[in-house]
């Protein structure tokens, strides 16, 4: 079973893919998006695998370029590794289309917004889902989300982006947390116990004296 609090980039690519698919590779959808993740021929364009066919439609009658081996439809369908390479470069696509400044979408990261808060993997997915400027126009305040987007959106928060500094709302196993402390010992030495996210991580004996501008610092891995 996948932890619950795994907020990895591989976790954020399988929440997608059941949102998108129920989780199949080789899905494609009535209207003619394909895959796991639900590429559009649009997006596939932007990204030079597909050469685009002037019709409007998803119907994939164009010819793809050949880049990263993705010579046909078939063979995307039927490589997974092939549609996790194009999905990481289409939320990356996402974040640059995100930055720039008529989309400023990282303005709006630490909201909380129809009780969703915004981190950079949420306004990745979203992007996917809504489009770039629809995504925008919901986090400017000018869009409501349907039901089923709220949906689709609830849990995509604070996942782990490679492409985004500290995108991950997860401390990473080497994160020390350090607490300086001073008390004043007149009553014999204090105690502290030290807590984060809502567990116990130590307990210390504080001997340092405030009042001589003394402190004491402890570091708990």
């Amino acid at each position: 079973s996948k932890m619950a609090d795994d907020r990895s980039y591989s976790a954020f690519f399988a929440e997608i893919r059941e949102r998108e698919s129920s989780d199949r590779y080789n899905f494609s959808s009535k209207a003619g998006y394909i895959g796991a993740y639900q590429f559009a021929e649009i997006t596939m364009k932007n990204l030079g695998y597909y050469e685009g066919d002037g019709t409007g439609k998803q119907d994939w009658i164009g010819d793809f370029t050949g880049k990263d081996g993705v010579t046909s439809k078939t063979k995307l369908l039927t490589t997974p590794a092939l549609q996790d390479k194009v999905f990481d470069k289409m939320l990356q696509l996402y974040w640059g289309y995100a930055n720039q400044k008529n989309y400023h979408m990282p303005e709006h990261i630490g909201e909380i917004i129809d009780g969703l808060e915004i981190t950079p993997s949420l306004i990745v997915a979203g992007s996917h889902l809504l489009g770039i400027g629809k995504m925008r126009d919901w986090l400017d305040g000018v869009r409501e989300l349907t039901s089923g987007q709220k949906t689709y959106f609830t849990g995509l928060s604070g996942y782990e982006l490679p492409f985004v500094e500290g995108s991950g709302s997860d401390t990473d196993e080497d994160d020390t947390i350090t607490i300086t402390l001073g008390g004043s010992n007149y009553l014999g030495d204090p105690m502290a116990a030290f807590i984060f996210d809502g567990k116990e991580i130590g307990r210390a004996t504080i001997t340092a004296d405030y009042e001589k501008g003394e402190a004491q610092t402890f570091t708990f891995k």
